[in-house]
């Protein structure tokens, strides 16, 4: 679920050498404003935000563990001391199965070259939330506008404004496909397949399986941190690109052996 958010304080922007210390600035309600959406341990505080979020069970838990995922190495890689999220799970789990809050841009008053001494009237923000099995955007956009707006100091205006939204999709584990894929996974990497939850966004899976009612499956797990999705200099491994090409063969063959 992706919104942005525009708060107002003020008439117009104001002299900070004239009015600075009786300005109400948007800036500073904004970033007060975001940062009371966590706690101290990376919890999302939005009543509501968790309230039908499914937990993993125990054999996705026992599955995540097998991953080789070196979380002092990923974080290095990012250029990070260390991984943060919410206390209490892992880093594949907070990655993958775990709802998220994020700050996706921020902007007011004077950003351009030099300085220019103003106190803001009208701040904004893009947000976006990870959304995961149980949980359903228009009711969570609800729980931000509300949040927002009992937060908001008295007088400040508010407009937020809903950016798109998609269903998560859960695949059954007992799904005869997936293990299809996980062969076809070994046969095309060498390795055994780790059956994870994924945070990619992809709007037409959920389309395809509640609409046509019709299994979905989605096979994921062939980039590297490294990679840099999303970023200027995104990039896909060679190596890797041969591995997944060999691995969807085994499986497109599989498959159309069984519809013959």
């Amino acid at each position: 679920m992706a919104m942005e958010l525009e708060i107002q304080t003020m008439a117009r922007d104001l002299h900070s050498g004239l009015f600075g210390g009786i300005g109400l600035n948007a800036g500073e309600v904004l970033s007060n404003l975001l940062a009371k959406m966590k706690d101290e341990n990376g919890r999302v505080t939005i009543p509501g935000f968790y309230d039908r979020v499914i937990p993993l069970t125990e054999r996705e838990k026992a599955e995540m563990d097998k991953l080789p995922y070196n979380e002092a190495a990923v974080a290095k890689s990012l250029g990070m001391p260390a991984l943060p999220g919410e206390a209490g799970y892992t880093a594949v789990e907070k990655k993958s199965c775990r709802p998220t809050l994020d700050i996706n841009g921020m902007w007011c008053g004077f950003t351009g070259e030099g300085s220019k001494t103003v106190i803001p009237a009208r701040a904004h923000a893009k947000l976006s939330s990870r959304l995961v099995p149980g949980q359903e955007p228009e009711k969570i956009f609800a729980c931000f506008e509300k949040f927002i707006r009992e937060n908001l100091p008295d007088g400040v205006r508010s407009s937020v404004s809903y950016g798109f939204g998609a269903m998560p999709v859960l695949v059954d584990m007992g799904d005869p496909n997936l293990e299809r894929a996980a062969k076809a996974i070994r046969e095309g990497f060498g390795r055994e397949a780790a059956y994870i939850r994924s945070g990619g966004t992809i709007h037409i899976v959920s389309e395809v399986k509640n609409s046509l009612k019709i299994p979905s499956l989605l096979i994921l797990g062939w980039g590297r941190p490294e990679n840099g999705s999303h970023s200027p200099n995104e990039c896909f491994y060679i190596d890797d690109f041969r591995s997944a090409v060999r691995s969807l063969c085994v499986l497109f063959r599989a498959l159309a052996r069984e519809n013959e």
